[in-house]
């Protein structure tokens, strides 16, 4: 039996993740780099088996001189494949200390707006196994939590208020060498972005310089990075279940604007349920878990879980955590704890 062709496999894994459904109108983020371009060829080959009306969406950071060229080159490869072309372009270059979150924030923005505005159902990027397994080992890295291993997920969603599915990575599935050959196979062409060769980026150091050497000694270890997000992605969904219903139930906001839940209820709990619970409550008052490290956090469940009852302070990211014989309240740090001596 002859193995399936990557447009088969894409297929699959679209299915597998219930990515698209006949009359999804996807918009395929193209940047025109190699890994865009394939998905977008591929998707195309497939739209009208599978009932897909595409389009293609370009953003334009204004990071290079040249960016523009990288737009009308999209935007002619859209022409050629008879399909509609939406340009997006950042108001002005970010800061370099902030240029690549910065960047990825305007991008979103962008492809949220498509779905917003009802010019699509989905949006397609072109992300791959290998940046599955760059992502997680970043995180390793900087030592994320088992949330943070499942790394870039099949399907989430673009904006709080876009739904769980509007975005899609059907190609989690293909490595970015088998891409390439297959769109050289193809006698296709796409464009080389010169910053993803700046190497003063921890993801281009990481793509550049430290995979390669990795893969040197493991030529297996994309595979299995790809396999420890997938079993991350599943504990997380299980945990999740579990989670929200608690977080419902056991925290209340105050009426000075703080999330409180009963010290003793807290401290009954198994560590790690414990632990998950904590950090949906964080996630909830600061909207992220973004600055918030696991030293931090485990200072506040030890004094959870500890004997002393006399109230402290704890700080947890942008916010305190202000712990007593009975309550634990977390608020934001340090107005509404100024306002309420101990």
């Amino acid at each position: 039996m002859s193995s399936p062709s990557l447009a088969e496999r894409m297929v699959r894994w679209m299915r597998l993740h219930q990515m698209a459904a006949p009359g999804d109108r996807i918009a395929v983020a193209v940047s025109g780099g190699s890994d865009s371009v394939a998905l977008l060829l591929l998707l195309h080959s497939r739209a009208e088996a599978e009932g897909w009306q595409l389009a293609v969406a370009h953003y334009d950071h204004g990071w290079r001189a040249d960016s523009g060229a990288d737009a009308e080159w999209v935007g002619a490869l859209a022409s050629t494949l008879s399909l509609p072309f939406m340009l997006g372009r950042a108001e002005s270059p970010s800061a370099i200390a902030d240029r690549e979150q910065a960047a990825r924030r305007g991008r979103y923005r962008f492809l949220a707006g498509l779905v917003a505005a009802g010019k699509a159902t989905r949006v397609a990027t072109g992300h791959t196994a290998d940046d599955q397994a760059e992502t997680v080992l970043m995180r390793v890295l900087r030592g994320s939590g088992t949330r943070g291993l499942a790394g870039i997920l099949p399907v989430r969603g673009l904006d709080r208020g876009l739904g769980v599915t509007s975005l899609v990575r059907p190609l989690l599935c293909a490595a970015r060498g088998e891409l390439r050959a297959w769109l050289e196979q193809q006698g296709e062409h796409w464009r080389e972005d010169a910053t993803n060769f700046d190497t003063g980026y921890l993801r281009t150091r990481m793509r550049h310089q430290i995979m390669p050497a990795l893969l040197a000694e493991q030529p297996e270890l994309v595979t299995r990075l790809g396999s420890l997000a997938e079993v991350a992605r599943a504990e997380e969904e299980f945990w999740q279940a579990i989670v929200a219903p608690l977080l419902e139930r056991m925290w209340n906001s105050s009426s000075g604007g703080q999330l409180e839940a009963e010290r003793a209820e807290l401290g009954r709990l198994p560590l790690a349920l414990l632990r998950r619970l904590l950090r949906a409550a964080v996630e909830r008052a600061q909207g992220e878990l973004r600055g918030v490290d696991f030293a931090a956090l485990e200072r506040v469940v030890a004094g959870i879980r500890g004997s002393e009852r006399h109230p402290r302070r704890m700080p947890l990211g942008r916010l305190e955590c202000r712990l007593t014989a009975q309550k634990l309240e977390i608020g934001p740090a340090p107005g509404w704890a100024e306002k309420k001596p101990l």
